[in-house]
């Protein structure tokens, strides 16, 4: 069976996932392997390479959520679960011992906040890499662009996806920009880190970074990225930029 896999072509066989290999997929089977060894168990498991050096993962079962589905993660209990599944991801994978002849992909880290402690980021903790099971997100998947930097850098992403903090004129987002402001603070608490102007920053850095891979990227050939922007996905994060912005003391200051 052949599923979505954004921008690479994935067939499940017997259960067990096969992606075409990378020249970071060494790298992050050995990551899974790790973040097993920790007892983390909301991430796939590494299972080597096939005959044809396509890289294979155990299949996560649940519910995938897209922004077709939202309405499925507007719940407090989603937005809780997802925080503290990004912690635990954060804890177990913050001693990992990077293979040193095997490449990340990972977009590169935010600039600010360098006194944050550095650990493994998942760089793409999203609904749509997460499956939901009874009620809870219990599960991450897609670790391609994982790579080494601050925690704070994966949770600018997170909340921006989960809480989420985009204008109401897209069609993926939802809530009031009150209810935007709630969400953000209680993802903040459960993950426990400060909800403050220096995260709010983080995410137009890390948006900022993301157009700017997209193009460079398309520049080189990439037709998915050069796809992504005919859609217009680099216009929606500008506008979630520009959204950001106005609206960055009200999300983190007290009334």
């Amino acid at each position: 069976m052949e599923l979505s896999g954004g921008l690479n072509k994935i067939t499940l066989i017997d259960g067990i996932l096969h992606r075409p290999g990378q020249p970071w997929s060494a790298q992050i089977q050995s990551l899974l392997a790790h973040l097993a060894d920790q007892g983390f168990e909301g991430s796939p498991r590494p299972l080597g390479f096939d005959r044809g050096g396509h890289e294979m993962v155990s299949y996560l079962p649940g519910t995938t959520l897209d922004a077709q589905t939202h309405q499925h993660f507007q719940t407090d209990k989603v937005l809780i679960s997802a925080a503290l599944l990004l912690r635990r991801l954060h804890d177990a994978g913050a001693d990992y011992e990077a293979l040193p002849k095997s490449p990340w992909q990972g977009l590169p880290t935010g600039s600010n906040h360098r006194r944050d402690e550095h650990v493994i980021c998942h760089n793409d903790f999203a609904p749509y890499n997460c499956v939901l099971n009874n009620g809870i997100i219990d599960g991450v998947f897609d670790f391609d662009t994982a790579s080494p930097g601050p925690a704070r850098w994966d949770v600018a992403y997170a909340v921006f996806r989960f809480c989420p903090l985009s204008p109401p004129s897209n069609p993926s987002s939802f809530g009031s920009l009150e209810e935007q402001r709630r969400r953000l603070r209680l993802f903040c608490d459960e993950y426990d880190t400060p909800c403050d102007e220096e995260l709010l920053d983080l995410v137009v850095e890390r948006l900022s970074a993301l157009i700017s891979h997209m193009h460079d990227q398309a520049a080189h050939g990439d037709e998915a990225f050069a796809g992504h922007i005919e859609a217009g996905h680099d216009k929606y994060y500008e506008d979630a930029i520009s959204y950001i912005q106005i609206n960055r003391r009200y999300f983190t200051h007290p009334d």
